[in-house]
């Protein structure tokens, strides 16, 4: 935005500065041609009568419009403008009829006096116009100089905005690797896991008939040492019944 503001700004500063150069060629070129009727005019004003080649002179002069032909441009000052239309309004035709007559003399230093006041207001309005064209290329200068110095900004921040670009891209592209990598593992992982639980669920299988087996060898050694300890009470009982078996043999023989 900034860039396109300035480049409206110099495009602006460029027609105007284009208009003033026109203006200040239509200046100079007035300039001369004042130059050229005031030295007619002052040839005029030098005659000591007025003669019906003078009346004649100042006639083609004030009717051809060459002497104070109107200047028109937008920067004007205010009293230039009414300097020259009171120069001109000094020497219109109503004036002109008085030529022939005893004042011609005088008209015709009025005449050289106020053409002298608008080649002077010519000559002031043209040094502006020069002046505010140097102003503007001053300022043109800067412009482009700004301008260059907000290009160089913005080919940098372009340069950055690619590399970060460029970052992002490479980060993008190296979280995309990661994530197949994940998936990889995890895939990984799951095929692992599963050979695991289904080892796991067959160990499982096997403890539970392991159990199963344990629990039955429990139940028949419970009933083998029941038996071994109903086997051995009836040693014990047998035992004790030979003991008094022997002891009554022995009572018979000692009866004997």
């Amino acid at each position: 935005m900034h860039i396109k503001a300035l480049s409206l700004k110099i495009n602006s500063l460029e027609a105007e500065k284009a208009l003033l150069i026109t203006r200040n060629d239509e200046l100079e070129s007035r300039l001369i041609q004042l130059g050229q009727n005031l030295s007619i005019a002052s040839v005029i004003a030098s005659s000591a009568t007025v003669t019906p080649c003078t009346v004649e002179s100042v006639s083609n002069l004030v009717s051809s419009g060459s002497a104070f032909k109107p200047v028109h441009t937008q920067t004007m000052m205010q009293r230039l403008n009414n300097g020259r239309q009171s120069a001109a309004e000094a020497l219109r035709w109503p004036v002109l009829e008085n030529v022939a007559a005893a004042y011609g003399h005088q008209y015709n230093e009025n005449l050289v006096n106020n053409m002298q006041i608008e080649l002077d207001i010519a000559r002031e309005e043209c040094s502006l116009v020069q002046e505010k064209i140097v102003k503007m290329g001053c300022i043109n200068s800067e412009l482009e100089h700004q301008l260059i110095n907000a290009k160089e900004s913005l080919e940098k921040a372009e340069m950055r905005a690619r590399q970060a670009e460029e970052q992002v891209g490479e980060f993008c592209r190296n979280c995309s690797r990661q994530e197949e990598y994940q998936k990889s593992l995890q895939s990984e992982f799951l095929v692992k896991y599963s050979a695991i639980e289904r080892e796991v669920n067959d160990l499982k299988e096997e403890l539970a008939l392991k159990n199963e087996q344990l629990n039955a060898r429990m139940i028949e050694n419970n009933k083998r040492n029941e038996e071994m300890r109903q086997w051995r009470f009836a040693m014990d009982e047998m035992e004790t019944v030979h003991m008094e078996i022997k002891m009554l043999e022995k009572q018979v023989v000692l009866q004997i």
